[in-house]
């Protein structure tokens, strides 16, 4: 059957709305070519479809560059191009030891005598989604190998057991049927152990090598492992990688690839045919690639991943940039912006023919998150890339508006040097104020807001656009709810203007999709961003200059405000993009844009505000305080290089106007010079407030050129005031629609809205006076089907706090469903912003009664903040105080609870170094400070987490949570456990981390600055570690209601009480049990964290956004509580406690115990305990060569003859350490030691009893000891006769015979009767090699791994040493069939690499 109509394909990727498509259809030529766009993001896949090439045949990407360091690898080491040609090409990296083999023409091509080497593990810059594919593969992969190894071992098993079964006593010995017996057994628990093994998820290394050929640096990156590792195929298996790919050699590349499968890895066997030895990895087919910049070429990993990557050199070949596309997000955006399809014009971005630099500001070690280094890097890049325009899709809120370094860098790019800067206006909406960092912190950015329309919602969403009566409804253009709102914070209008905010664009191939659809301001500011840019092409290729402040200004007046009028105003900005008419703006107003004024900067004064950007009135207003006066300066600013005689002539003849005369006056005219002016401003807000019920009024103050009104307003001051509800709320009889209600009580609002598509209803209280929390109740009147509804609960503080707290609930309801918040934190005397609106793609209507209750009590406890003790105080206290909003209902009495969750621990930095080499090739320079070198602070910490936690918090308080308003131009730290392994990533927000409960912990931090006496400031930062302790750490305290209940111990508050109106009450709460935290010892300064919740029982039900403003993650009415600990003291003794009682014999016996010996046997013992305590190594052998012998002529007392031992032992010749063993065991009666320990003792506080014990241990410990050295002294002598354990005790492992090892075994048996032979530590190399001789290799395997998961988790909370995992790993290699087991022992390789590096990971 054919379709009816045809697919709308014009909503795909939406270029109607703002004029685009009709503008090329229109001019074919002015498509963006002759355009540069940087992409700030992700990163771009530089092989993604449709971003090949322009549409006038260029290639798309000029530069790929990842500017945060997420893919740098350290190529510092050197081998010589000497020892390589010595070793037939054959290069050995000394970094993983892999040996490389280098094509001819590369060594040829090297002008440097050495090849510089690195290596980088895939994951630490493969994309989150690839790598969770990639291991999702090798699960199966290696489960399914696994599985086949075990089978193969299960049948071995079987065939033995079938033998044993079946063995005739003529044909088996009875010694023979038990060792089969012994080894069925041993192979039943090595499948066991076998069966344990899993994929660790390590991921494949790559080696990097680089040389320079006189010209350029090359680079390759060894990537033919990849493919073999996701499949879990051993090494002697693998095939080439693809050659270098790019836009111009494209085919070529192809080809290679195709004919690639004949270069294959080599592999040399062993001479056994079983063993594959010395792999050689043929590196001819891998990608040789420079920096991108200068090929356009790039490299893709491999067939299976389909990730390509990017090789950039740095700093004469010593560090190589691997650059990927951290995720899909960034490619997205370039094809929103410019992608080209040559064969279907409608997947097309906005401007096809303009070329794309991509900088990589997301961190593939944050998730992609942005730092402050990746952006400082890319306004660098963007300049010397001679970028004509930027686009960044990225942004967070911000504590401050005007400052940061960042936005001071884009002050410098736009301003100074030209380059327009656009930016999403973030998806926080739909409450005020949301609009972020960065666009809303600076006046050179131009912030867009994201839109919606009909034609976007039947191409992408694939929804009915019909509401409840069935009549179409989504006929206009509408705001999503989720776009950010203005004003910011110091009052600028926050967004600018409106772009379409979704679209289906190309995405990376590795995600293995052509293209996907999303939608967010992230997309809308390159859809502004494409039609910008056909702008710019149209206006150079016609040879008419321009300013950035001359585009904006275009954009902003010639933006189409009616398109939507649906939309409110506080989200629109100035209106929808207009393509056409800023053209024909910019054409007929071509002096003006470019003038040499590159901005307006506009300062309010008043109100008790200063250096405002805008009029923001969020506050009660009544008569006396409504009619309000502001001062407003205006300075034009020049751009760099204007001659002093033009800023001179300068004059603007400034007529003031205004869209609401009736509440917003300014003075008409005033005339400004070069060095500014200044003006008054009236609102009347009480006026406009009286003149209707609305929540939002919004008005302009627009500065015409009174000479050239044409031109529109050159700068403009918005006005915002918000209708802010006073309590107690005054009575109402009925609840209609949009009426309020407060029926029962005046600090109750009630409302009912009929909410259609993208409808906000919003209203503003003012928080009354003994409030600490308000409750949300909303109930779903009618719909006639399930509506996705949005609450929003948002606070915006003031100076004090200067930033916005926002807490939300989406929910889907049908009619009569009904839902209510638990009871969540406000703040006395601020403004609280309620919202509710509908989904802006849920179309219909849907009728919603909703309430907001303030409760008491408030906390009378230094302004609700945190309430600090000491343990030992051992009692806290908080006084609770109500008003008229007393806690009577039911649902709001008092039922407290105090838990302390989290220990806090606080490190100075051990280490602290300034390092002043910057280098400049990678950014590292400040463009708005005369392109200063930045610096770098790198601070070392170091700690021992004694206990265990389910995640920690690493924190510097100092610079916690600033990132655009930050004046530090980076900060990252990287945390290392004891084998210097990296396990966690971070910057200036909180991180969580798995820390395990271990020593030796180190944190490397690095502070970047060009201000040297910024980072003098910092070298004393202190780190805080948070630890969410487990359930078995936590404590609750016993909660009172008097002092003295707490005194007492009685009278705890057990159940909830009513806490009524105009009325006060302490609660008084135990500290908590230091002894609960099962510490040996305190850090200083350490602090236990915990919370006082009013209600045990409520439960919070609004998600705390970003931010949550110092409470805790429930983010209901909780106080914090911070302990100070203290190291617990002993316990006092009690005087009542009777003494020691001893004989009179036994008093008299110690009493004379030094008188007993001789002068002669006190110079004995103390050169006995000066030789085995003071004297180590050599000094110890020389000392007791020159006395021992002498000594035990004289006294051959056992004490003598244990030191003599314990020094010749391990390098003694054998017939000697015997000749001591032997001696040793003389001075011994063993019958009498063995009678002593085999009787009954019944009282063992018996002084003869304890003298003859400590006598008798000492015996059973020499005994021991000697037999332990003899045991390892037979061991050496059979060894070394049979060629056994020659270089490695496992992997030159050689099994002798029983008659050999007899003597072992007589010394065995000996030593079994004393102690616990095989559970002895000391025995640990002694058991594993009799196990092995025994052919016993599961209960060898067991000891090893008993040893790991020991050391790992027990008493001594050490880090498992690498000696221990590679001892694992030389068993599988020395007795598994290789064959089998090939792919397991190469994952132990991969995961001791990952684990055990040499040195810790620099920056």
């Amino acid at each position: 059957m054919e379709p009816s109509v045809d697919f709308p394909s014009l909503g795909i990727l939406p270029k109607q709305e703002t004029g685009a498509l009709s503008f090329q259809s229109a001019n074919p030529d002015y498509d963006g070519r002759g355009i540069v766009v940087a992409i700030l993001d992700t990163g771009c896949d530089p092989g993604a479809d449709g971003l090949q090439l322009t549409s006038d045949g260029r290639p798309k990407y000029l530069d790929v560059i990842d500017s945060t360091g997420s893919g740098d690898v350290d190529t510092s080491t050197q081998v010589t191009v000497a020892s390589v040609v010595d070793n037939q090409n054959i290069l050995i990296s000394p970094i993983t030891n892999n040996r490389l083999r280098l094509k001819q023409e590369w060594i040829a091509d090297n002008k440097n005598a050495y090849f510089n080497v690195g290596a980088i593990r895939a994951y630490h810059f493969f994309p989150k989604p690839l790598r969770n594919r990639i291991e999702k593969q090798r699960n199966e992969k290696f489960g399914h190998k696994l599985a086949a190894s075990l089978a193969t071992l299960q049948r071995d098993i079987a065939a033995k057991t079938a033998v044993l079964q079946n063995a005739k006593k003529d044909e088996m010995s009875v010694d023979e049927q038990r060792a089969l017996k012994d080894e069925i057994e041993d192979m039943r628990a090595l499948y066991g152990e076998l069966a344990k093994e899993k994929n660790s998820g390590a991921g494949p290394i790559f080696d990097v090598i680089v040389w320079f050929d006189g010209t350029q640096y090359n680079a390759v990156l060894n990537t033919l492992s990849m493919d073999k590792y996701a499949n879990a195929t051993p090494s002697s298996c693998l095939t080439s990688a693809g050659a270098p790919q790019g836009s111009s050699d494209a085919a070529d590349a192809k080809s290679n690839e195709d004919d690639s499968e004949d270069s294959t890895v080599l592999v040399s066997l062993a001479d056994n045919g079983d063993k594959p030895a010395n792999v050689v990895y043929d590196l001819s087919s891998c990608a040789v690639l420079t920096n991108y910049r200068r090929s356009q070429k790039y490299g893709t990993i491999s067939n299976e991943t389909m990730l390509h990557y990017v090789l950039n050199v740095y700093d004469a070949g010593k560090l190589v940039s691997v650059v990927v596309a951290g995720g899909s997000h960034g490619t997205h955006v370039a094809g929103i912006v410019s992608a080209y399809y040559k064969d279907d014009a409608s997947k097309n971005g906005v401007a096809p023919g303009a070329q794309i630099v991509s900088i990589k500001i997301g961190d593939t070690r944050l998730g992609t998150m942005e730092t402050n280094q990746g952006l400082m890097r890319a306004l660098y890049h963007i300049r010397e890339n001679k970028c004509d325009l930027v686009n960044m899709s990225y942004g967070e809120p911000t504590t401050r508006c005007q400052t940061g370094c960042f936005p001071k860098g884009v002050e410098s790019l736009v301003w100074k040097y030209g380059i327009m800067f656009v930016s999403s206006a973030g998806n926080a909406g739909p409450c005020l104020t949301t609009a972020g960092a960065p666009q809303g912190s600076t006046d050179a950015i131009l912030g867009i807001g994201a839109m919606f329309s009909p034609q976007m919602v039947q191409s992408q969403y694939g929804l009915v656009q019909k509401g409840d009566d069935g009549v179409t409804v989504a006929n206009h253009h509408q705001a999503y709810s989720w776009s950010s709102r203005g004003p910011t914070m110091d009052g600028a209008i926050g967004v600018k203007i409106m772009s379409p905010g979704g679209a289906i664009a190309p995405i990376p191939e590795y995600t293995l999709a052509a293209n996907q659809l999303m939608n967010g301001t992230s997309m809308s500011s390159p859809n502004a961003c494409g039609n910008i840019a056909l702008l710019l092409s149209a206006l150079k290729q016609q040879g008419l200059a321009y300013t950035p402040f001359g585009i904006e200004t275009a954009l902003i007046n010639t933006a189409n405000n009616d398109a939507l009028s649906q939309v409110d105003t506080c989200a629109r900005g100035y209106g929808l993009l207009q393509l056409h008419a800023a053209y024909n703006y910019c054409v007929k107003h071509a002096e003006f844009i470019s003038s040499p004024v590159t901005h307006f900067e506009v300062e309010i004064n008043g109100d008790n505000r200063r250096k405002q950007r805008g009029i923001y009135i969020r506050r009660v207003i009544d008569r006396e305080n409504g009619s309000l006066s502001f001062g407003c300066s205006v300075t034009p600013k020049f751009r760099e290089g204007v001659s002093n005689s033009v800023k001179l002539a300068y004059q603007f003849k400034c007529a003031l106007k205004t869209d609401c005369p009736h509440w917003i006056v300014p003075a008409p005219f005033t005339l400004i010079a070069s060095d500014g002016r200044s003006f008054e401003i009236r609102v009347d807000a009480y006026k406009v407030l009286q003149s209707s019920s609305a929540p939002v009024f919004r008005g302009y103050i627009y500065g015409y050129d009174h000479d050239n009104a044409a031109v529109g307003p050159l700068f403009r001051v918005p006005v915002t005031v918000c209708n802010v509800l006073s309590y107690p709320l005054p009575p109402s009889l009925s609840l209609s629609q949009h009426a309020q209600s407060n029926v029962g009580s005046g600090y109750v609002f009630r409302r009912r809205d009929a909410l259609r598509t993208g409808s906000v209803a919003r209203v503003f209280h003012r928080v009354p006076n003994g409030a600490s929390a308000a409750r949300v109740s909303i109930k779903c009147v009618s719909t006639k089907d399930d509506k996705q509804l949005r609450f929003v609960y948002a606070s915006l503080y003031g100076k004090s706090k200067g930033e916005q707290v926002t807490y939300e609930r989406w929910c889907r309801m049908k009619s009569g469903d009904e839902l209510s918040t638990s009871l969540q934190r406000v703040e006395p005397n601020t403004v609280l912003e309620t919202t509710m609106c509908q989904y802006a793609l849920s179309f219909g209507e849907s009728v919603v009664e909703w309430s907001v209750e303030f409760v008491g009590p408030s906390v009378v406890c230094n302004d609700n903040a945190a309430i600090a003790m000491s343990a030992g105080d051992q009692c806290g206290m908080l006084s609770l105080r109500t008003t008229a909003l007393g806690c009577t209902d039911e649902a709001n009495k008092i039922n407290p609870v105090v838990k302390f969750d989290t220990l806090a621990s606080y490190y100075s930095p051990q280490f602290a170094t300034i390092n002043k080499d910057a280098l400049v090739e990678l950014g590292d320079v400040d463009i708005a400070n005369q392109d200063a070198r930045v610096r770098t602070l790198e601070l070392e910490y170091a700690f021992d987490q004694l206990i265990a936690g389910t995640k920690c918090l690493l924190r510097f308080m100092q610079i916690n949570d600033l990132l655009y308003e930050a004046t530090l131009e980076g900060c990252f730290w990287q945390l290392f456990d004891a084998n210097k392994q990296l396990i966690g990533y971070g910057e200036a927000f909180d991180e969580s981390t798995e820390i395990a409960k271990q020593k030796g912990y180190v944190l490397k931090l690095q502070l970047r600055s060009a201000d040297v006496a910024l980072l003098e400031r910092y070298k004393g930062l202190v780190l805080r570690v948070d630890t969410v302790l487990t359930a078995k750490h936590q404590v609750t305290c016993d909660v009172y209601t008097s002092k003295l209940d707490l005194a007492n111990g009685s009278g705890k508050v057990t159940s909830a009480f009513v806490l009524r109106g105009n009325s006060n009450c302490d609660l008084f709460f135990t500290a908590p049990n230091v002894k609960k935290l099962e510490l040996k010892q305190i850090e200083t300064g350490t602090q236990w964290l915990g919370y006082l919740k009013l209600n045990k029982d409520s439960k919070s039900e609004l998600r705390p956004k970003f931010r949550s403003n110092g409470q805790r993650g429930s983010a209901s009415l909780c106080i914090a509580i911070t302990c100070n600990l203290i190291q617990e003291a002993k316990a006092a003794e009690s005087r009542d406690k009777l003494p020691e009682i001893k004989s009179d014999d036994a008093a008299a016996e110690d009493a004379d115990e030094d008188k007993k010996l001789s002068m002669e046997e006190k110079q004995r013992d103390a050169m006995v305990d000066w030789m085995s305590k003071k004297l180590k190594g050599d000094e110890r052998k020389k000392a007791f060569e020159m006395f021992g012998d002498d000594l035990l002529l004289k006294y051959d007392s056992l004490p003598l003859w244990m030191l003599k031992l314990d020094i010749y032992k391990d390098d003694g010749e054998a017939d000697q350490v015997m000749a001591i063993v032997d001696a040793i065991l003389k001075q011994i009666d063993t019958t009498e030691l063995a009678a002593f320990f085999g009787k009954k003792v019944v009282d063992k506080t018996d002084e003869k009893y304890k003298k003859e014990s400590k006598k008798y241990k000492e015996q059973k410990t020499a005994v021991i000891e000697a037999l332990r050295v003899k045991l390892a002294t037979i061991k050496k002598g059979i060894s070394s006769k049979s060629g056994d354990g020659v270089k490695d005790a496992i992997l030159d492992f050689k099994r002798v015979s029983k008659e050999d090892l007899a003597p072992f075994e007589a010394v065995y048996k000996e030593l079994a009767q004393w102690n616990d032979a095989e559970k002895d530590k000391k025995m640990f190399d002694l058991n594993l090699w009799y196990n092995l001789q025994k052919g016993l290799i599961a209960k060898a395997l067991a000891m090893v791994n008993e040893k790991i998961n020991g050391n790992g988790n027990g008493k001594e909370d050490k880090a498992v040493s690498k000696e221990q995992v590679e001892m694992k790993v030389k068993l599988y290699e020395t007795f598994l069939p290789k064959q089998q087991w090939s792919f397991l022992t190469e994952q132990y390789a991969l995961d001791i690499y990952k684990k055990y590096p040499a040195d810790f990971t620099a920056f």
